[in-house]
């Protein structure tokens, strides 16, 4: 068996590490402020101070020299006595001490300290030969007199030097207890920030380490579903019965599911992997085939329909639809098609495509005939016309010709048209109008002809109606409208609104009696009526004034 080695967490080991680096960091640093920041700030601190106090032990030796004072031999004059007391009192001093060659306190601020004797040796080997000497004496400790500090001071010692001659000294003491106070604070408080940042850095890196955990936990279940997901979309691809691939952008096979391999006649994905699939398409569709690489390579997408061969010699019709895969750099790094075989549906279509073809010819050849014998019946009804003496009869059988050629007229316009379930309004009105008029032609010499009819497709029912209702109101205006050969006017128009059509009859004639069609007298007009409302399902409207108007709305 293989040795198991244990898995390390980079992660965790990483943070454990930069968690004792911060803990010794910060414990390097509060040692570092305690060993060395804080006593060289406080030396320096102190520095300050022993200049000042050296400075005002200067001014208090230049006193001395000015008013010539020599202790031990001198009485101290009132003057320098008052002077000491605003030094006193300006620099926040202990005790101002005058001392005498050899060594017995003259003056002092206070009465206790005179007539002592300073027995120091550095006061004689150091002072007396003309050197300052200075100290710092804390709280509740011995000054170089002997005496017990009250407070933190700075004992400074300057001699009173004349011509190089050691007239005596003056010490002054300077209170620094509140500024060692203060350092004393600000060490604490240093140290305090320093604890409470150690406490925070640890605890911001045990709450980044707890997160770490959690977020190692969620990635790891993360990847779980990852991979369960790949697995689910990996069978899916593999199952699904159209043809998933990806091509490079020579055309080249990068990744081909089984159901597309098995459509070119492949037994396995190794069999495509890494060709072209341009030889397997007809030579015909090739070169559309490239340029739909080329266009999803552009980062545009694409569909196609062609022929292919496999490697069976089987031909299939395929369809296809590729976009652009992008990769890491957003440019397009593969073509992603899915493709599904057609070639039932192409058949079919085939099918149906020779089957409609069929009807088709079938359907011209109905309306053919339909027109042809409905000219017969026309040519019937004129040839009886022309033995009839009545002529009430004569003129109900050139109506009934009429009302058959507007019929006639209908087919003929479909046996000739490319759709043979609908027709162009426009050409058959000008059409069936025009044949009217020469139809009457004797009666309508006078007449002019207004025609506005927009494009408009209607099916045979409603155009066949329309040319019925557009044959009884035009023969009706050339017969009684223009009585003796009266000049007139005759208007048709026709356009559609939104959900409706319009149709407006017109002419400048007599005029109506009576507007109501229903109780008219004449056969065309009841019959203009009815096919208004039973056949077209209209509503029609009657006017007359200067002439005669009909209009009928009708949903298209």
């Amino acid at each position: 068996m293989k040795k198991q080695f244990p898995k390390i967490n980079l992660k965790s080991n990483l943070l454990k590490g930069m968690m004792l680096v911060a803990v010794i960091s910060v414990g390097l640093l509060a040692a570092y402020d305690v060993f060395f920041i804080f006593p060289s700030f406080n030396n320096l601190l102190m520095k300050s101070y022993e200049r000042q106090s050296l400075k005002v032990a200067r001014h208090v030796e230049n006193v001395m020299l000015s008013e010539n004072i020599q202790p031990g031999k001198t009485a101290l004059p009132d003057s320098f006595k008052k002077e000491t007391g605003l030094i006193i009192k300006d620099f926040g001093l202990w005790k101002i001490f005058v001392i005498s060659p050899t060594g017995k306190i003259v003056y002092s601020n206070d009465q206790a300290d005179i007539g002592r004797k300073l027995n120091e040796k550095f006061f004689f080997d150091v002072v007396a030969k003309g050197g300052i000497y200075s100290k710092y004496i804390p709280e509740n400790t011995l000054t170089p007199g002997g005496q017990v500090a009250r407070t933190d001071v700075i004992s400074t010692y300057m001699p009173v030097m004349q011509n190089g001659r050691f007239l005596g000294a003056c010490e002054v003491y300077s209170n620094v207890s509140a500024v060692m106070k203060e350092i004393r604070t600000l060490f604490v408080a240093s140290f305090l920030i320093l604890f409470l940042l150690l406490i925070g850095l640890l605890m911001v890196l045990i709450i980044i380490w707890r997160k770490a955990k959690q977020s190692a936990a969620a990635r790891k279940k993360a990847e779980d579903v990852l991979a369960e997901s790949e697995n689910l979309l990996r069978t899916i691809v593999e199952t699904v019965p159209e043809c998933i691939k990806l091509l490079a952008e020579d055309g080249t096979v990068l990744m081909m599911n089984r159901t597309g391999f098995t459509m070119l006649g492949a037994a396995t994905f190794e069999q495509v992997k890494g060709k072209k699939l341009t030889p397997f398409i007809l030579p015909e569709y090739r070169e559309a085939f490239d340029m739909l690489t080329k266009q999803v390579f552009q980062g545009e997408y694409g569909m196609l329909e062609f022929e292919a061969q496999g490697m069976n010699n089987k031909r299939i019709w395929l369809s296809t639809h590729a976009v652009p895969l992008p990769g890491k750099d957003g440019k397009t790094s593969a073509l992603l098609g899915i493709t599904r075989d057609i070639t039932g549906e192409k058949h079919a279509a085939e099918a149906l495509t020779a089957s409609l073809k069929e009807k088709e010819v079938l359907l011209r050849e109905l309306h053919h005939r339909t027109k042809n014998n409905l000219q017969v019946v026309t040519s019937l009804i004129s040839l009886q016309t022309a033995n009839v003496t009545d002529e009430r009869l004569k003129q109900a059988l050139e109506d009934i010709s009429l009302r058959i050629r507007a019929m006639s007229l209908v087919h003929e316009k479909l046996y000739k048209s490319k759709d043979l379930i609908s027709l162009d309004v426009k050409d058959y009105v000008e059409d069936l109008a025009n044949a009217i008029l020469i139809g009457y032609e004797k009666r309508a010499a006078s007449i002019s002809l207004a025609l506005d009819i927009g494009k408009t497709l209607m099916t045979i029912d409603t155009i066949t109606t329309l040319g019925l209702i557009i044959n009884e109101l035009m023969t009706n205006s050339i017969k009684y409208a223009f009585p003796d050969g009266r000049a007139g006017r005759i208007a048709i128009s026709l356009h559609s609104h939104d959900d409706h059509l319009e149709f407006v009859f017109s002419d400048n004639g007599i005029g109506l009696a009576d507007t109501d069609v229903e109780k008219a007298k004449s056969l065309g007009l009841k019959l203009v009526g009815r096919l208004a409302s039973k056949q077209l399902g209209g509503r029609l409207e009657v006017s007359t004034g200067n002439g005669t108007e009909f209009r009928i709305v009708f949903k298209a």
